[in-house]
């Protein structure tokens, strides 16, 4: 395997320089009723994005080209919902429960010790092992952001591993916590488009008020919800529920 790890380098490479990308002889699983199955066909990928799924799709030689006749070209999968800084923390509480186990020794003990760095590398781990398993999209809801630097490391580890991501701005620990203020300037710095990988919305809580500001701030919701459904009915009677708004096991 060592022997051959240039050579996938080399093409991982001409890959991500290419403009245009031609998947050639797939078995292709569309999931698109309008489109079908196909049990062999060519995907073209232009600027990122697909261009047309049909058989023996005609292209210049400036395509990139890669033989998948043994492989099955299907959609990306989603996760939509996901803590992605304790990524570090996989498989420390193998019999534990939410309450009162995790709450006491990952929300209330660990999650507060985090630095910048251990942000990082969380949500990095967790990334890149969606993309290697198919997911290669996610809502990410990472109750880390204890200071402005925390944030910051959170935005730039989901950018390194080229995972689609909504970063759902979330709450923090400590007296440095800008929630929900901080997400405004994180709007300002990393999310000035809507037509790139990373989007955001914001954390919101099961109360009026942070609806109000994610609908003051032009930001989808992505809330926690699993007890009470009266707090959840009276922020629809407050007019303040949107389309894509997301609840998490309501």
């Amino acid at each position: 395997m060592a022997s051959d790890q240039p050579n996938s380098d080399l093409e991982l490479r001409r890959l991500l320089e290419a403009r245009r990308i031609l998947l050639r002889s797939g078995i292709v699983l569309t999931l698109d009723p309008q489109l079908g199955d196909f049990p062999r066909a060519d995907v073209l990928i232009e600027n990122g994005r697909i261009r047309e799924v049909a058989r023996n799709i005609a292209v210049s030689e400036d395509a990139a080209a890669v033989d998948v006749s043994e492989h099955i070209v299907i959609p990306h999968f989603v996760d939509t919902h996901s803590h992605s800084y304790q990524g570090l923390l996989r498989s420390t509480l193998p019999s534990g429960i939410v309450d009162p186990d995790y709450n006491r020794d990952i929300q209330d003990k660990l999650k507060p010790a985090y630095e910048p760095a251990d942000v990082f590398a969380g949500v990095l781990v967790t990334a890149l092992g969606m993309i290697s398993m198919g997911t290669t999209a996610m809502v990410d809801t990472s109750q880390s952001n204890h200071t402005t630097e925390h944030s910051d490391a959170l935005v730039a580890a989901l950018k390194d591993a080229g995972i689609r991501a909504v970063c759902a701005y979330s709450r923090g620990s400590g007296p440095r916590a800008q929630y929900p203020q901080d997400v405004n300037r994180l709007r300002r710095s990393y999310f000035n488009s809507e037509d790139q990988l990373l989007t955001l919305a914001l954390a919101t809580r099961r109360d009026i008020k942070s609806f109000e500001f994610a609908r003051a701030a032009g930001l989808q919701s992505v809330l926690h919800i699993r007890v009470n459904s009266e707090e959840l009915l009276a922020i629809g009677r407050a007019g303040l529920l949107r389309e894509g708004d997301e609840c998490i096991r309501c």
